[in-house]
């Protein structure tokens, strides 16, 4: 759900004037009904031009906040996206019942397939420089698992899938 967008004039109705070179701020209200991780853009392009973007950051409560600049006069218009981050709340989920003693290897097999699930759609959805990111915050996970022999990593698997360096299989 996008509510209480700012800037906009009566419901989009009347453009917002702002000055070229300063930076407008784009607020909105974003959530959803569960416990899932959001990810959202702020799409904004001049006139009929191509559209550029612009990620939204997390500002407090439901609030985002997203940046954009402004280059010449003219029309400017924006559009928000937004979206439920299943791999970033996977994540999320992996590194608690890690800390918390939970089994993340042989029983916690689901919670290892679930992420090798998602993580091509993570490297489709934010480009692989971003998704290296994401998976690196996964590192110290992985080396426990692959020192206790638990995680198996096979340099060979790599033939059709671009996007993938190695596959991981659980044993």
């Amino acid at each position: 759900m996008i509510e209480n967008v700012y800037p906009e004039i009566d419901g989009g109705r009347y453009p917002a004037k702002r000055i070229v070179g300063d930076t407008v701020e784009v607020w909105a209200d974003l959530f959803r009904d569960g416990h899932d991780k959001l990810r959202a853009v702020l799409r904004y392009a001049f006139e009929d031009e191509v559209w550029q973007e612009a990620p939204f950051a997390f500002h407090d409560n439901d609030r985002w906040v997203a940046r954009f600049r402004p280059d010449r006069v003219g029309r400017w218009r924006y559009t928000i996206e937004a979206w439920p981050d299943r791999f970033e709340s996977w994540r999320e989920d992996l590194v608690k019942k890690r800390e918390a003693g939970q089994a993340v290897g042989p029983r916690g097999q689901l919670t290892l397939a679930l992420g090798s699930l998602l993580t091509p759609a993570l490297v489709t959805a934010v480009g692989a420089r971003t998704a290296i990111v994401c998976l690196g915050s996964l590192l110290p996970i992985a080396v426990a698992l692959v020192a206790r022999r638990l995680l198996v990593i096979d340099r060979t698997a790599t033939a059709g899938t671009p996007y993938r360096a190695a596959s991981a299989k659980i044993v």
